[in-house]
């Protein structure tokens, strides 16, 4: 019978990355790079410019994915990284909403 245990550094399961935390002595959990792509581009589809919905919706959009990807993820160590993501959420919408500005002739 094979084996299916792997090394926890650069190990990839359901997600999550496993990182050895020097000052906890112990491996942790944080998401993946593959799981950190994939919310960036459904993100960046969420808040494209060219999407022909209300902000209001895009937004209601966002939440619901948001919220489903951190209660998946947060037994992760992920709060460098979820600064990063609102950080780039927050440009994406303030993005659409001078867009929306542009169409409607009112300027800023």
């Amino acid at each position: 019978m094979i084996s299916k245990t792997a090394k926890a550094k650069g190990a990839e399961r359901l997600g999550f990355g496993f990182y050895f935390d020097t000052f906890a002595k112990g491996y942790k959990a944080r998401p993946h790079l593959k799981a950190v792509a994939k919310i960036k581009a459904q993100m960046k589809e969420y808040t494209r410019r060219g999407w022909g919905v209300s902000n209001a919706y895009k937004i209601e959009k966002l939440n619901r994915l948001i919220r489903g990807w951190i209660n998946y993820i947060k037994i992760g160590s992920m709060k460098g990284l979820c600064g990063r993501l609102g950080s780039q959420i927050r440009y994406r919408l303030r993005m659409c909403r001078v867009s929306d500005r542009d169409k409607s002739g009112k300027g800023i």
